[in-house]
């Protein structure tokens, strides 16, 4: 079960725990990363912070499921693969399929029927 969303506004925080009332809504990536419950982290943040987070998910030895893109450059993405086969932790890349152009176009076209 999903136990934790974590968010860098804490203005947010309340939404978040009215909408998913059986999660903790935290602005601490360290609270989730220390929890020993924790197995996989789900990371969907800006690709700006897509390096920096899922480092730290690898390097805490959870399970990583990151947003294309994973990193922005060769360099960090050479530097998040040597430390997944460090830690032997699984991690995934995969694309949203709601922000897909086809699945967009989609939702678009879906509106105009309603």
């Amino acid at each position: 079960p999903l136990k934790y969303i974590c968010c860098k506004t804490p203005g947010k925080l309340h939404l978040i725990e009215g909408v998913f009332p059986h999660v903790r809504a935290t602005t601490s990536l360290d609270e989730v990363l220390t929890d020993e419950d924790i197995k996989g982290v789900f990371v969907s943040v800006s690709s700006k912070a897509h390096f920096s987070i899922a480092s730290r998910v690898l390097a805490h030895k959870k399970a990583l499921f990151i947003e294309k893109p994973p990193c922005l450059n060769a360099e960090e993405l050479r530097r998040l693969i040597e430390l997944q086969k460090q830690t032997q932790v699984l991690a995934m890349v995969d694309l949203q399929k709601r922000f897909a152009p086809a699945s967009c176009r989609g939702a678009r076209e879906q509106r105009l029927i309603i």
